[in-house]
């Protein structure tokens, strides 16, 4: 089941934990939490891991944000071959996929209007 939530309801938390390594030094995870409050509260009403890794930086965080904030000027778009790179493709439902490529919040609320029915 997919969810939508409005962004400026959802909040960010990077953790890491480190353990020890028996030949010595450390090893570090990162993950970046989101937590979903209640317009305008701090009730918790849903929460999600957005990403875990071992070299994971707060500027995918930023990244996100200027994704969302339709900034799509202050975006790294340095790409990356995939090749060879296991994985599955996400098909997402129509409406999703639309609302996703909307470079407005005008232009997301248009793509709703047309999917509310």
């Amino acid at each position: 089941m997919q969810k939508e939530f409005n962004w400026q309801d959802i909040q960010a938390v990077l953790t890491s934990m480190a353990a020890p390594v028996s030949t010595g030094g450390m090893i570090r995870s990162y993950v970046i939490r989101c937590v979903v409050c209640k317009p305008d509260t701090t009730e918790m009403v849903e929460h999600f891991c957005l990403t875990a890794d071992s070299s994971l930086s707060y500027d995918e965080w930023m990244w996100i944000n200027s994704y969302m904030a339709f900034s799509d000027g202050n975006l790294d778009v340095t790409t990356f071959e995939k090749d060879n790179v296991p994985g599955k493709a996400i098909i997402w439902k129509p409406e999703y996929d639309e609302k996703a490529k909307v470079s407005s919040m005008e232009e997301y609320q248009s793509v709703a209007a047309r999917y509310s029915n």
